[in-house]
């Protein structure tokens, strides 16, 4: 089952993009065909045009929110899976994905990161040039020329292990 959350989550963090309505950045790693098989689903970034057939595609929404939206105009629909949640803002009619977040340990990123991992095994991942903020580490993922993509967060609990990890 983990390793078909960490295919599913894969599919979602392979890219990140910079632009909010027009996404600008293709996924730097090949997505595995038994993700297309599983899913039906090549690749998701931040900054895809969310659509229902995907949004199906991906699982049962075990909740779903429409909220006015806190950073941009109009409203976000907020979908709540059993091991992740996706935020979504809507622009001249199309969803737009603008955060995701890690709830479970059956769901990780491309890189491997899941909650419940420790401390130290998330910065061997992503390294140590990370801003610490109380419980939250949080590193920019950067493209191939070293722009900022996105921004990866993960609170960490009492017990030195990950409780939360959310892509933005």
């Amino acid at each position: 089952m983990k390793l078909l959350g960490v295919l599913l989550m894969s599919t979602m963090m392979i890219g990140c993009t910079t632009a909010a309505t027009e996404p600008v950045v293709e996924p730097v790693v090949a997505v595995e065909e038994a993700v297309e098989e599983v899913f039906g689903v090549h690749s998701l970034a931040l900054g895809d045009v969310i659509t229902d057939e995907m949004l199906i595609e991906l699982g049962e929404v075990v909740d779903h929110w429409v909220a006015p939206s806190c950073h941009y105009d109009g409203s976000d629909d907020i979908y709540i899976y059993e091991n992740f949640t996706l935020y979504t803002y809507q622009d001249q009619g199309a969803k737009y994905l603008y955060i995701i977040e890690f709830t479970a340990p059956e769901v990780a990123t491309a890189e491997g990161a899941y909650v419940g991992m420790t401390r130290d095994e998330l910065i061997a991942i992503y390294g140590e040039d990370f801003e610490e903020m109380g419980i939250m580490l949080s590193w920019p993922l950067l493209d191939e020329e070293g722009e900022v993509l996105c921004t990866l967060s993960a609170t960490i609990g009492e017990e030195g292990t990950v409780e939360f990890i959310e892509m933005f």
